[in-house]
């Protein structure tokens, strides 16, 4: 035997090795094609009958289609369709992976038919990436990656907002009477009591609740008595 012949179909590639080569690639082959393998020995007196087998050409898949990404309360969830291209095979599965800003890491496999995944007990705030890829007898394809997300606080989680300080009570009307003089203001929505403050003297008295006037008596002697009008 002086070597041998192989030959691809439907490529229809012929290649001639020597004698002691037992084993030929072929690159670049349609993923998810048929192929045809010939291979015939060669002696000094003419060619064998050929050896055929048939192989199926499987590839990693594409990567997973219509991949999205959504926050909500320390939660991120994914859901995207099948890769376009099987590579040749069927899907086996998909690894969702999630990182975040933090520097925390997350990954998940899943099976082929599950088309979505939830990531739950994340910290709000933090900017996480996701991405998915599937897989096949060939491997993994390449990833779908996501635009990052990040959780945020739902509104009955949120900080309080800082208080602020009440308006100036507009509308201040003083009337003198005999050693007194009465007091009258509008109401400031939100306030929950008045201080009212006299100089010389620097006399000061708290108005409580939602009563906006006074009667200020003893006006230049100490501290003030008070009687309320309705």
């Amino acid at each position: 035997m002086t070597g041998y012949r192989v030959r691809l179909d439907p490529a229809g590639e012929v290649v001639e090795f020597g004698a002691d080569v037992r084993e030929a690639t072929f690159s670049d082959l349609l993923q998810g094609g048929i192929h045809r393998v010939h291979v015939a020995a060669l002696t000094s007196t003419g060619d064998s009958c050929a050896a055929t087998r048939t192989v199926l050409v499987v590839g990693p898949p594409s990567a997973p289609s219509d991949l999205v990404a959504s926050a909500s309360e320390r939660r991120v969830e994914l859901t995207w369709s099948p890769p376009a291209d099987d590579g040749g095979a069927p899907i086996e599965g998909h690894r969702v992976e999630l990182a975040g800003s933090d520097g925390t890491t997350r990954q998940r496999d899943v099976s082929a038919a599950t088309l979505s995944h939830e990531f739950t007990d994340l910290v709000n705030g933090v900017t996480y990436e996701a991405e998915v890829a599937s897989r096949n007898e060939a491997g993994f394809g390449p990833a779908a990656v996501a635009a990052p997300v990040a959780p945020l606080a739902t509104p009955e989680d949120a900080a309080p907002p800082e208080p602020q300080a009440p308006a100036t009570p507009g509308g201040l009307t003083a009337e003198p009477l005999n050693g007194a003089a009465d007091l009258a203001w509008d109401d400031v929505d939100g306030a929950t009591d008045y201080v009212v403050a006299a100089s010389p003297g620097d006399h000061e008295i708290v108005v409580t609740g939602t009563s906006t006037r006074l009667r200020w008596s003893t006006w230049r002697r100490g501290p003030p008595s008070r009687t309320r009008s309705p």
